[in-house]
Order: C-alpha cells, then sequence, then structure tokens
C-alpha cells in the first residue's frame, strides 16, 4: 500500500508537469517539436528513430503509463491526441487502394467469450485505407463455431487441434495462417485489439523502404468495461473514451513481417501451448532481421476478464525465459529444421520427419 501511494504521489507531483504540458499546450509543443508520442514514465529514456516517426523503449519488456492511472483527464486528452492523428474507424473502407503489395492480417481465435471482440477488430481491419488488405481468420476449435458469422471478406480457416483438450497454441494458429495467407506483408494479430486506418498503409510504406518487419504500436490504450459495452451495444466508439491504462511498445498485440522473411525465421515457435511467450520470443527473432521497432500508432484494446494464468506462475514465462537464453540464429536454425504450420498439429507434437511443410 505504502509503495502505491509512493508511485501515485511521484505520478502526479514529478511525471505530471513534466510529461503532460504537450497535451496541454498543443501548439507551443508543436513549435518545439513535442507530441503525444513523448509520454513516457520518470527515469525511463526512449529512443528516436534514426529515419522517420516514432521511438523504442531503451529498457527490456513494456510498461504501463502511470500518468494514465493516475491522472484520468490526461489520459483522456492523451487517447484523443493520439486518435486525432491516427483514427480508427469501423466501417469499410470505400477508397480505391494504393498500388501495393497485399497485406495478410492473421487472428486466431478459439471460444465464443470473445466473438464480440474478434467482430470488431476485424471491422476495423476492414476500414483499413491506402492499402490492399485480407483478414484471415484461424479458428482452432474441435468443431466450428463461426461458420456464417464473419464479414464476407474475412477467410475462415478451421484447424482442428490433434486432441479436444489441447490448450490454445497461438503460435500453430498464427503458422497456419501464414501457410494460407496470400499477401507479401503478414501481420500477426490479436483478436481484441482495433488497429487504426493508417496501419496497413504504413506498413507498405515501410516494407517499400526496405524493411522485414515492423513493430508500430507506441500505445496500446486499454478500454475500460463501459466503453467496451457501448461499443459493443452501438457499433461505434464512444466519442471521449477514457482508458484504463496505455503500455507502451509492446513485443505482443500485433507484429508485420515480410512474408519471406517470416518462412525464413521458422515461423512462431510452436514449442509455446497455451498462453503467452510466443509473441516475444518471435519479436526477439525479428530483432535479426531489418526491423522497424519504433512505435508511433495507437492501437485499442477491448476490455475482458483478466487472462487466466497470466503472470510469473504461467509455465510458459519460464519456458520463454529458457528459449531467449539461446541465441537467436540457433533458435531460427532449429524451428526451420523442425518445420511448422502442419495441418495435423503443432510440431512440438509431431515426429520431425513427419512435417511436410
Amino acid at each position: 500500500m505504502i509503495r502505491a501511494l509512493k508511485c501515485l504521489a511521484g505520478s502526479l507531483l514529478l511525471d505530471r508537469p513534466r510529461f503532460a504540458w504537450p497535451l496541454l499546450f498543443p501548439g507551443l509543443a508543436r513549435r518545439l517539436g513535442r507530441s503525444w508520442l513523448d509520454f513516457r514514465n520518470r527515469g525511463q529514456r526512449l529512443l528516436r528513430a534514426p529515419d522517420g516517426p516514432g521511438y523504442d523503449c531503451d529498457w527490456r519488456w513494456s510498461s504501463d503509463l502511470n500518468l494514465t492511472r493516475s491522472a484520468p483527464p490526461l489520459a483522456r486528452r492523451l487517447i484523443a491526441a493520439a486518435l486525432a492523428k491516427h483514427p480508427v474507424r469501423l466501417e469499410p473502407s470505400t477508397a480505391t487502394p494504393a498500388d501495393g503489395p497485399l497485406v495478410s492480417f492473421i487472428i486466431g481465435h478459439r471460444g465464443a467469450e470473445r466473438v464480440p471482440h474478434l467482430l470488431a477488430t476485424v471491422r476495423s481491419i476492414l476500414a483499413q485505407s491506402g492499402a490492399h488488405v485480407e483478414c484471415l481468420l484461424v479458428e482452432q476449435a474441435w468443431e466450428p463455431t463461426l461458420t456464417g458469422r464473419l464479414p464476407a471478406r474475412v477467410r475462415h480457416l478451421h484447424t482442428r487441434p490433434p486432441t479436444p483438450d489441447m490448450p490454445y497454441a497461438r503460435a500453430w494458429a498464427f503458422n497456419r495462417g501464414a501457410r494460407e495467407a496470400r499477401g507479401e506483408i503478414l501481420v500477426f494479430h490479436d483478436n481484441d485489439i482495433l488497429v487504426p486506418a493508417d496501419y496497413a498503409a504504413e506498413l507498405v510504406r515501410l516494407t517499400g523502404r526496405g524493411y522485414e518487419a515492423a513493430r508500430l504500436q507506441r500505445y496500446v490504450f486499454y478500454l475500460d468495461a463501459h466503453d467496451t459495452d457501448a461499443l459493443f451495444r452501438t457499433g461505434a466508439l464512444p466519442r471521449r473514451l477514457t482508458p484504463e491504462l496505455a503500455r507502451q511498445n509492446c513485443d505482443g498485440g500485433t507484429l508485420a513481417v515480410r512474408r519471406d522473411a517470416y518462412f525464413a525465421l521458422g515461423g512462431h515457435d510452436e514449442t509455446f501451448i497455451g498462453w503467452g511467450g510466443e509473441d516475444n520470443e518471435m519479436f526477439d527473432r525479428c530483432r535479426t532481421l531489418k526491423c522497424y521497432p519504433f512505435g508511433y500508432l495507437p492501437f485499442l484494446h477491448l476490455y475482458h476478464a483478466p487472462q487466466p494464468g497470466h503472470g510469473a506462475a504461467n509455465p510458459n514465462t519460464a519456458h520463454l525465459e529458457a528459449r531467449l537464453r539461446l541465441p537467436a540464429r540457433q533458435r531460427v536454425a532449429e524451428l526451420v529444421r523442425r518445420g511448422f504450420g502442419a495441418p495435423e498439429g503443432p510440431a512440438l507434437l509431431l515426429p520431425v520427419a513427419s512435417s511436410t511443410c
């Protein structure tokens, strides 16, 4: 309790005066080259992109902005400033896409609990402008449940796990989707995160500059239950959003990789079965590519109950640490040799010789 009170006091007395002024005085901030992207916690250092917009974090993993928890009015200003620059839309785009490669959004899904989240996420993907987009939904379930429930433009791939009780294997779902995707750019995306309308176009632009992977999320804003329920009820985002928190430069949530580079990396690591870890391990290997890790886009995470098994007690936490102790190049060679994305199930559960992928 004392530690929490100290954190709150420090955020209000020290962080707010130092970091909030670009939102309070946007005209002055623009003249001084400052913006909503500059928010960070006290003692943290951001690395500015050398040849474009955005920041990477000069510390391991992501972190939550203390100010978004301690000062809701500033949280509202921050998300409003971000969405004014990069709006999230939920209506299909009618604009003619610019010439360029196809961007394939791949979403893994299981169960009925988050179907409303999934449908809203898909709407934001179909609202992309300035790029050719396809959306591929990989439903990992013993029997399909989403048939006839998805927009016509969404490709539905049902993958039956080897056994009915196998925990959800997100890495395998992504690899199955990658095998079926038609795009030159693959976006591995969660089923509960709304994307800004210019996301795909920014990926095309960066790929045209030679980048093979990109993590563009500067902040993932976690919406509260009230705003999320309002979206589900009305089909539209509330005009004023109050996020519960903003998370900086997440490894997971969404990640874009050129198709050829993804297969050369060995895809997602299918030794991760159950919740968590696979996105952190994947992004670590992506850093061996020509990667753009400098976030400058906002994303909206829809509210749901906490994921069971989250935290240090999760077996995948120890597994992630063990995998990251191996050099990335060694993991790449292992995963390519093992094979991935087999229809029969995760490579971990199959004899190496039986994989034809």
